[in-house]
């Protein structure tokens, strides 16, 4: 119902003519868009992967029974798998088929920066293939839809061998049934109870819905809260302090009254513009600028990362593997990204997200400082056979772009080597 509400959300705001609307009428909207925003967000986090996390310690119990300590990552990564596949997949399977298609039209040289003239048909299919995928665009400070994401993805993957294509193609089109018949084979052979299996299927239909929920409806929601923000701002005078303002003083303005004054909200955030909201003991308290930080640094001591040189997590994909780290964090550009994971194919980051699939399909090896079974990394290194070891905590702090870095996923270990 939510997803439902959120799209229909989106789709009427894509569809209005700010010009016709008064300041006072684009004020509702944006004020409907933050309540919207809050009851999404808050169902977004109640299912992170750590609130899963008292499923996660049942079901590492109950497997920790019949199997090796050391392997319980692996069967639970394994078992809290969906076949259902995901929009992710999807765009992936029809990518590679795509490829395949003109590159066996057109063979292997082609000028790829003038195909919309040059070669029209396979112009307007990518422009079929952005508008049908056009949500995993977005994301990473990036909130316009930008065909030009597809054609930097196809100068990368065009001059790929099509032998290599097609393996990729057929290897991703087994993996929902590969997935379920491998569960019914563990279900099997580890004798597990009714009760364990409706856990694990519980947590897999988590992971499935949060993803399905994120890419097509959270991701084009904020994009349209983003363009209302932008408008009022733009209407009122002010720079991107509207964020700071609360609900009732959104909600006196709609019905005609004063907004506060930008000097106001400025000073909300101080010059650092450092925003904490705080839960405790079933109380939000918010600290601003300066304040905000002090806060944090009480709550969270800082660690001297310098010393680390391993780091203990999960594993999502078990293998070995060995290479020079890229690591990607919140504001990182992408496309700068893009020619570091090149070179350095262990892929270091907070979380994964579907906007930075162009790396994750270059990537070796990836380790992640959040994430459980059903997070976006998980899901995705098992679809694209990645050996990963998620939930390290503080592998960006501890790993730089160029590192010598160990993924033991079977032991869900990340290791600096130099």
């Amino acid at each position: 119902a939510l997803l439902v509400d959120l799209q229909s959300f989106t789709d009427r705001v894509e569809s209005l003519d700010f010009a016709e609307l008064s300041d006072q009428q684009v004020a509702e909207y944006f004020l409907e868009a933050n309540r919207m925003h809050g009851r999404a967000f808050s169902l977004y986090i109640v299912s992170q992967p750590y609130r899963m996390g008292v499923f996660e310690k049942n079901l590492r119990h109950e497997l920790g029974k019949r199997v090796a300590t050391s392997r319980i990552d692996s069967y639970l990564a394994e078992l809290a798998t969906s076949e259902k596949p995901t929009k992710v997949t999807r765009e992936e399977l029809d990518w590679l088929s795509f490829l395949i298609t003109y590159k066996k039209k057109y063979g292997a040289s082609l000028n790829l920066d003038n195909i919309k003239t040059e070669t029209p048909d396979m112009y307007e299919a990518l422009a079929k293939h952005f508008e049908e995928y056009k949500s995993l665009t977005l994301g990473d400070g990036n909130w316009t839809y930008d065909i030009m994401h597809y054609l930097n993805n196809l100068k990368h993957d065009y001059p790929k061998d099509i032998k290599e294509l097609e393996r990729a193609l057929e290897e991703r089109s087994k993996f929902p049934g590969l997935v379920k018949s491998r569960r019914n084979t563990l279900i099997k052979e580890l004798y597990l109870d009714q009760q364990t299996v409706d856990d694990l299927a519980f947590l897999a239909d988590i992971g499935h819905t949060r993803l399905v929920m994120r890419i097509d409806g959270w991701l084009p929601f904020v994009s349209t809260i983003i363009k209302l923000d932008i408008e009022l701002s733009k209407r009122l005078g002010y720079g991107d302090s509207l964020n700071y303002a609360t609900e009732q003083e959104l909600a006196t303005f709609a019905a005609g009254g004063q907004m506060v004054p930008e000097k106001e909200l400025l000073a909300r955030i101080g010059e650092s513009s450092e925003f904490l909201m705080l839960h405790d003991h079933g109380e939000y308290k918010i600290f601003y600028g300066a304040e905000a930080g002090k806060k944090f640094k009480s709550l969270v001591p800082p660690v001297d990362h310098s010393i680390i040189t391993e780091l203990k997590g999960s594993t999502a994909v078990m293998g070995v593997v060995q290479g020079r780290a890229c690591v990607y964090r919140w504001d990182d550009n992408l496309e700068k990204k893009l020619a570091v994971i090149k070179k350095y194919p262990i892929l270091i980051t907070g979380q994964t997200r579907p906007s930075m699939m162009p790396i994750i399909r270059l990537a070796k090896g990836i380790a992640t400082d959040e994430g459980g079974v059903t997070s976006h990394a998980a899901i995705v290194s098992r679809e694209l056979g990645i050996p990963a070891v998620i939930g390290t905590v503080h592998a960006t702090m501890v790993f730089k772009d160029g590192d010598l870095v160990e993924i033991d996923a079977d032991n869900g270990v990340v290791r600096k080597l130099s």
